[in-house]
């Protein structure tokens, strides 16, 4: 074999597809989901809950307050997710969204440094990690 044959073997067998991910910030006692996003193909498997329990898991790691995310009014399947976590409805951005002026819903938690959010917390961690395991 030449050179460039292995070259394309090896591109080929080690291509790899990004199915998620989450992005935070972290402003005072605040952190602010800025982006969270799962492959359409790999939706409804769990994905999203293991984003949202590593976004979480890192606020309460670095003494965030709160978790705050803005999200499609539209959008019922990330609402009713984020509200699993206990984020709760706060508000309205009007036109927040720069391709169809659509109105963002502001979602935040109670304080996840309250033991009894930590509790709720890391019962839904400890859920789906068993979850996974039966599945794996």
């Amino acid at each position: 074999k030449s050179f460039f044959q292995l070259i394309d073997f090896f591109i080929f067998k080690t291509t790899y597809k990004i199915v998620g991910y989450v992005g935070l910030w972290y402003i005072l006692q605040e952190a602010h989901i800025v982006s969270i996003g799962v492959d359409v193909g790999h939706r409804n498997c769990g994905l999203g809950k293991f984003l949202m329990i590593a976004a979480i898991e890192s606020a309460i790691n670095k003494n965030s307050e709160v978790v705050t995310l803005e999200v499609r009014v539209s959008n019922y399947a990330a609402q009713k997710l984020y509200s699993k976590f206990g984020f709760n409805k706060e508000g309205i951005r009007k036109n927040y969204y720069l391709d169809d002026r659509e109105d963002a819903l502001i979602m935040t938690t109670n304080s996840i440094l309250n033991l009894n959010y930590q509790n709720f917390f890391y019962k839904i961690y400890k859920n789906e990690l068993e979850i996974y395991r039966e599945f794996s």
